[in-house]
């Protein structure tokens, strides 16, 4: 199987301890109140939501440099701080790059209650105003498939169904201050004892949307198949530091971190207590996989109207549309303009048994003397 993509505009992390603060030049982040105000484009019309939280301003914040590592093209953090101060848990993740796909914007989300995901525990779980509850089989094969769809499509990660007609980010009934608050320190278990104290991790997901990537991949199994190649054809997008990890400060939690003290602890029958500690006592706990943050690789947004009236005698350009809004202009690059640039070098990989683990992050460029034909 053949991986291709764009090379991402940042460096790759280098596998280690290493500070945050690394990827200063993506910007300061927002504080919370701005993080709140979110102005997403649907294609058609432009909604502004003011996620609602509890009024309170973010407790008072310094610069902090939190210990975190490299593992799988995921990011690992056993701070204690992180779990410990919200505010630095929040700045933490905004200060970090986005997955390896393509990048124009970010954006947080939250599932919503009604939905099966992990909850603080070793099962997945629905919230309601009763309370939580175990998730039915036919729920959870349900709530898969429509992710697997949802990405597919390229639709954005806080779309529940088809049939929901909302555009709401933060679907959660908490907002993610509160969230933060409920996973640092969980109601169920004793006052002081925190996320540090446990072993409940918090899985924050980095989600690429925008393209179609279903009927991409069709477009190129289609290019394929017009050769003369008559092989098998698996045609995948891969998406990679798409994770981080926020697990507690305690020993066990680091040696779970690290694949050969995990894979020693399964072969000397240690991981299965820990296993069963998790899943039935109280401070175990499972983990907590919520929300995120979302990553455009392509939106509408306004256009300056300076910029409209400058622009409108040299004529429009093909990026922008009009509606009743106003005009809106493309940022990021559709799935036809990308497939136009790499469809030669993808068809010329299949023709020449192209083979590598290392993926292309450019397209080939063409024959100077090919380029130099009149009329080419």
């Amino acid at each position: 199987m053949i991986v291709l993509g764009q090379k991402p505009s940042f460096q790759p992390l280098d596998s280690g301890a290493i500070p945050s603060s690394s990827t200063a030049d993506l910007g300061p982040p927002p504080s919370f109140q701005e993080s709140t105000l979110l102005d997403f484009s649907d294609g058609s019309e432009a909604l502004t939501i003011a996620a609602p939280h509890d009024g309170d301003s973010p407790p008072a914040f310094t610069p902090y440099e939190a210990e975190c590592f490299t593992s799988g093209g995921n990011l690992i953090s056993h701070d204690r701080h992180l779990g410990e101060d919200g505010e630095a848990l929040y700045r933490f993740i905004w200060s970090n790059p986005p997955p390896h796909y393509r990048l124009s914007a970010m954006k947080q989300w939250s599932v919503d209650d009604s939905e099966p995901v992990y909850r603080g525990s070793m099962v997945r779980e629905i919230d309601s105003p009763q309370g939580k509850r175990k998730a039915t089989r036919a729920e959870i094969k349900k709530h898969k498939d429509w992710v697997t769809d949802r990405t597919a499509r390229g639709l954005p990660p806080w779309v529940s169904g088809l049939s929901d007609g909302t555009t709401a980010v933060l679907k959660s009934s908490r907002s993610l201050k509160a969230v933060g608050r409920r996973v640092l320190c969980e109601p169920q278990v004793p006052e002081g004892v925190r996320l540090r104290e446990s072993l409940t991790p918090f899985d924050l997901a980095s989600v690429p949307y925008g393209w179609n990537v279903r009927q991409l991949e069709n477009a190129i199994r289609s290019s394929i198949l017009a050769t003369p190649y008559h092989g098998d054809i698996q045609v995948e997008f891969e998406t990679t530091s798409a994770t981080i990890y926020i697990r507690p400060d305690n020993r066990i939690s680091r040696m779970l971190s690290n694949k050969w003290l995990k894979v020693l602890s399964i072969i000397l029958l240690i991981f299965p207590f820990i296993w069963l500690f998790k899943r039935f006592h109280s401070h175990g706990g499972g983990k907590w996989a919520i929300c995120g943050s979302a990553h455009p690789l392509k939106r509408w947004a306004p256009a300056e109207p300076q910029l409209v009236e400058i622009e409108s005698a040299k004529g429009r350009p093909a990026t922008d549309v009009v509606t009743p809004d106003g005009s809106r202009r493309l940022i990021g690059v559709r799935e036809g303009e990308w497939f136009r640039r790499w469809q030669p070098t993808i068809l010329r990989a299949v023709s020449t048994r192209y083979q590598s683990t290392n993926p292309l992050y450019q397209p080939s460029e063409e024959d100077p003397a090919v380029q130099a034909l009149d009329g080419y």
